[in-house]
C-alpha cells in the first residue's frame, strides 16, 4: 500500500501541470484617509507612521481570519501585496492601501491567492497564523461561498 504523502508531486509530469486554485477574496466596502501620528483600529494599536489611505475588509476571526495576523499579515489588492494594519477584529479587517494605484472601493482584495506576481498563498497565511495547511482550509466558514470552476 503507498500513501499519497510518499508519492513525489515533482517527479510526475501529470502532477507538473497543476496549478493552485484556492482563492479567498471579499470587496473593498471603505476607504478611509488616516494621517500621520494617528492610532487606528480596535484597541488603538496602530500607529500611523505616514499619511495613509486604510481599506477596511468585511473579514475578521468570525470567519476564520486569524488575529495571529494583526499587525503582520498580507493581501493582495490590486495587484499589489499590502500589509494588514491594526487588530483584527471579529468582522473587520483593516490593510494599508496606500501604495495600490487608485484604491476603489468595491474593488477584490485577495486573502488567500492573488493578481499576476503576487499571491498570499495557503502555506504562507497558514504559517503566519500559526495553523497547518489543511487546518487552515477544513476551518474556512461554511457559509463562504463556494465556486468551482471546471
Amino acid at each position: 500500500m503507498i500513501h499519497a504523502s510518499t508519492i513525489s508531486l515533482s517527479q510526475s509530469a501529470y502532477f507538473n501541470n497543476l496549478q493552485h486554485i484556492e482563492k479567498w477574496a471579499c470587496k473593498k466596502p471603505s476607504i478611509y484617509l488616516v494621517v500621520k501620528g494617528n492610532a487606528y483600529g480596535h484597541g488603538n494599536l496602530f500607529l500611523a507612521n505616514k499619511p495613509m489611505q486604510i481599506a477596511v475588509l468585511p473579514v475578521g476571526y468570525s470567519q476564520d481570519y486569524s488575529r495571529m495576523l494583526s499587525n503582520s499579515g498580507n493581501v493582495v489588492a490590486n495587484g499589489v501585496k499590502v500589509k494588514v494594519v491594526g487588530t483584527i477584529n471579529m468582522n473587520a479587517t483593516s490593510v494599508d492601501v496606500t501604495e495600490v494605484e487608485a484604491p476603489n472601493i468595491g474593488d477584490s482584495v485577495f486573502l488567500i491567492g492573488g493578481e499576476g506576481e503576487q499571491e498570499v498563498t495557503v502555506s504562507s497565511f497558514a504559517e503566519m497564523s500559526e495553523q497547518l495547511n489543511y487546518e487552515l482550509l477544513t476551518r474556512l466558514p461554511k457559509d463562504l461561498p463556494r465556486e468551482i470552476i471546471a
